[in-house]
């Protein structure tokens, strides 16, 4: 923030979260208020060392392999950065399809327009065949309140705000009652 767009170092901390806080990305508030270039932003912010912070999960390969969902990922960041996470993680041939934010013009999580954008690119017409898993509270009370199936990844559950929680995201199949039977149609929603 500081570099590309000229914003006082001792406001960056500052302006990151209010913009996250206010519009659930920081890039969306620089977007609105800096006229930032969000293709500029997401090539500076997914410069990260995934290798260092990720590991193959082979477990999480099997479990989501065995779904027979439409395996979906729904993210705020940009596909190539949610392809390199798969790839690294040993997942992205289990996955059928990624939405990201460029596909959803901009829009973004946890606005309930993002979500009704990500259920029309992936043909889902019934918000309620749809399982969203995130660690994310802000966008699990928007999916439960358009009626989808939630689970918090990683996290307490404050007082039931979603249907199910998990402390790792291979625990899915396992904490869903019938979510690895074929007549578990629908889509599967996973936050990269």
């Amino acid at each position: 923030m500081h570099t590309r767009l000229d914003i006082p170092a001792d406001q960056v901390a500052v302006l990151r979260d209010r913009y996250f806080h206010a519009y659930g990305t920081t890039l969306s508030g620089l977007m609105r208020h800096h006229a930032a270039d969000p293709f500029d932003y997401l090539d500076f912010v997914h410069q990260v060392p995934i290798e260092d912070m990720l590991r193959p999960d082979p477990v999480l390969a099997q479990m989501l392999d065995r779904l027979p969902q439409k395996r979906v990922v729904f993210t705020n960041a940009a596909q190539a950065h949610a392809e390199r996470v798969l790839s690294r993680l040993g997942i992205a041939h289990v996955i059928h399809e990624i939405i990201d934010i460029v596909r959803l013009d901009f829009v973004n999580k946890p606005s309930p327009e993002a979500f009704h954008k990500a259920l029309g690119l992936c043909g889902e017409t019934e918000p309620e065949r749809t399982l969203v898993a995130d660690d994310s509270i802000r966008n699990l009370e928007t999916a439960r309140s358009l009626g989808m199936t939630t689970v918090l990844v990683g996290r307490d559950d404050p007082d039931g705000v979603v249907d199910y929680h998990i402390a790792r995201i291979s625990e899915l199949a396992g904490a869903v009652p019938g979510l690895d039977r074929p007549a578990a149609e629908g889509a599967a929603a996973l936050e990269s």
